[in-house]
C-alpha cells in the first residue's frame, strides 16, 4: 500500500512525543514507517517542511476545536488561550517546535487560530490594528509560557529549599526576587491564568495602538 502524507505526519508526531524534537529525523522516521528515507520526499520536500507540517497538525487540534462562541470577549480569549496551551502541552516540546519553525505555506492552522482571535477582538469593537497587535502579543505569551513549562523551568521543591534560595538571593542583593521565590509553586495553571488576566486588563485600556505607544 502506498504511503500517504497524513501517515508520514502522524508517524512524525508520534516520534516527537516519544523521543523529542532533536531526535525527530527523516532517517528515524523512515525506519519507523519501514521505508527508505527517499520515500518520504514524495510527501515532504525536506525536514523543514516535515517539522512545519507536524506543527500545523498540533495547532490544528485547536483550530478544529468546537470552542464556545458568544459571551464576553474576555471569556472567549481565555477559552482559546487555554485550548492553545493544552494542545501544546499534549505533545513533547511542541511549544519549541511551533516557536522555531515557519508555518506551512498558504492557509494553515496558525492562520485559522489568528483569524479566530482577530474575529473575537474585532467583534468586541477593537480596531483592526489593535486586534492584530493584541493577537500577536497574546500568542507570543502563550507560546513563551508553555515553552518554559516544557523546558522544565527549575523551581524550589519544598519550603526549606525555597527559604534557602530566598536567603541567598537577598544576600546577593535581589530582595524582590527573594520575596517572590517563596511564592513559587509547581502549579502552572494559576500563573498562566494570572498572566492572561493582566493581558486582558491591559487590552481593555488600549483601544488604539498609538495610545499604547504614548504610554
Amino acid at each position: 500500500m502506498a504511503l500517504r502524507r497524513e501517515e508520514v505526519i502522524s508517524a512524525a508526531l508520534e516520534l516527537l512525543d516519544e523521543a523529542g524534537l532533536d531526535a525527530l529525523s527523516t532517517r528515524r522516521l523512515a525506519q519507523r514507517l519501514g521505508v527508505q528515507p527517499g520515500a518520504l520526499y514524495w510527501h515532504v520536500a525536506n525536514k523543514q517542511e516535515l517539522l512545519s507540517a507536524v506543527a500545523d497538525r498540533i495547532l490544528g487540534e485547536v483550530a478544529d476545536a468546537q470552542l464556545p462562541t458568544g459571551g464576553p470577549w474576555q471569556e472567549q480569549l481565555l477559552d482559546l488561550a487555554t485550548a492553545i496551551r493544552s494542545a501544546l502541552l499534549r505533545h513533547r516540546e511542541a511549544a519549541r517546535l511551533v516557536a522555531t519553525v515557519p508555518p506551512t505555506p498558504g492557509p494553515n492552522s496558525s492562520m485559522r487560530i489568528a483569524e479566530r482571535m482577530l474575529d473575537i477582538l474585532r467583534t468586541a469593537g477593537f480596531p483592526l490594528a489593535t486586534a492584530a497587535y493584541g493577537s500577536d502579543a497574546l500568542l507570543s505569551y502563550i507560546t513563551g509560557f508553555t515553552l518554559q513549562e516544557q523546558a522544565g523551568e527549575p523551581r524550589p521543591q519544598d519550603g526549606e529549599k525555597a527559604s534557602a534560595l530566598s536567603t541567598e538571593l537577598r544576600t546577593a542583593g535581589f530582595p524582590n526576587m527573594a520575596d517572590w521565590v517563596v511564592e513559587w509553586s509547581d502549579d502552572r495553571v494559576g500563573p498562566f491564568l494570572a498572566g492572561l488576566d493582566l493581558f486582558v486588563r491591559g487590552l481593555q485600556g488600549v483601544r488604539h495602538p498609538e495610545e499604547a505607544a504614548a504610554r
